[in-house]
């Protein structure tokens, strides 16, 4: 089973059996057509569209299609490098020349322009939960950075708080998904604006906010110094989850549990360069946010024949499946479980 930050439901993990085949070869057919697939058997992409899901791991911010983003200028009449749908993609979405984290950070410096007033942050957060509705996300962790959000028009950091807040209880209400909030603090921005979004996580904890995190480049900006701030956050109340393992190696993991107290890892796939941290998520319990698609266009895993999803699931490490920032990778939580058993070898049944 794996523990959920927040209210979150427990949500086992698929079995590690092969997949089963979404093909069937009928005896005697002609060639061209013995790979078809059967009448009687769903497609795995039309299997996975109907689960009903949960996504621990999902930023609010990487998470605006570029539908949405030209709907959020047209209404509040942002400016933008490109009002063409197709001229805009790239400045939104990872394109085969990114290769990196911070390529796949760099998309945020246009996603900052979406969050001009407190209304564009309601909308934008509406937009995201409707989005996940449709992909049968039943209950959703969204995670942003209000003085990133805040940062591009110098918002005070109530509207995008309050915002947010709005957008969450006017698409939850409209499509059933439930959702919990998760404040993110910027470590390149250093501990004193990291002790601002934890008091603001606190002051919000009654509206929705159920958790602090750890984000951005993770690769300079080791855990380690935000121990302090992480620590208030657990005494106030608040979960904890953290970026590591992600640019930076096993040991961010290590402090991320022990130095943060860290009830969740965000990605954690480095930490399979070390067994004795491996022992330890084990040991303690701590689940594992993996995100497939997004760990490979970082450069978290090398490739699919390194990515350790399915080899910790079997080893008895929590792990779950999510999307990190779905807009930007140009996928939805239904590829992704499609993504687990076609490349990391899952079952269908257990999903």
């Amino acid at each position: 089973m794996i523990k959920a930050t927040g209210a979150a439901p427990q949500v086992p993990l698929g079995s590690a059996r092969p997949a089963q085949p979404t093909t069937t070869e009928t005896p005697g057919a002609p060639a061209g057509d013995r790979f078809s697939p059967s009448p009687a058997v769903p497609r795995l992409e039309e299997v996975v569209a109907r689960l009903p899901k949960v996504d621990l791991h999902r930023h609010l911010e990487g998470s605006i299609t570029p539908e949405t983003f030209l709907s959020l200028a047209e209404k509040h009449q942002i400016a933008l490098p490109s009002h063409d749908l197709e001229t805009l993609r790239p400045y939104l979405q990872i394109t085969p020349t990114d290769k990196t984290l911070l390529d796949f950070l760099k998309k945020f410096d246009t996603i900052g322009l979406a969050f001009k007033n407190k209304e564009a942050c309601r909308d934008a957060t509406e937009g995201v939960i409707r989005d996940a509705a449709r992909d049968n996300v039943k209950y959703l962790e969204l995670r942003f950075s209000p003085i990133y959000m805040a940062a591009q028009y110098g918002l005070p950091l109530e509207d995008v708080m309050d915002g947010v807040v709005e957008g969450v209880a006017n698409a939850s209400a409209e499509t059933g998904t439930k959702v919990g909030l998760i404040v993110i603090v910027e470590r390149q921005m250093g501990p004193e604006k990291a002790k601002v979004a934890e008091q603001l996580a606190e002051r919000y904890k009654d509206r929705g906010v159920v958790a602090l995190d750890l984000a951005n480049d993770e690769f300079h900006f080791p855990p380690g110094p935000y121990a302090e701030v992480f620590q208030q956050a657990k005494a106030a109340g608040l979960k904890v989850t953290v970026h590591a393992g992600e640019a930076g190696g096993a040991d961010n993991v290590r402090t991320a549990i022990e130095a943060l107290g860290a009830d969740r890892i965000g990605h954690g796939v480095r930490a399979q360069e070390d067994p004795q941290v491996e022992q330890l998520v084990r040991d303690l319990r701590v689940p594992l946010e993996m995100n497939p698609t997004s760990n490979m266009q970082t450069g978290a895993a090398s490739g699919w024949d390194t990515y350790p999803l399915q080899r910790f699931y079997k080893e008895g490490i929590p792990v779950t499946i999510n999307t990190d920032d779905p807009a930007v990778s140009g996928i939805t939580l239904s590829h992704e479980y499609q993504t687990a058993v076609e490349q990391c070898g899952l079952s269908v049944e257990g999903l």
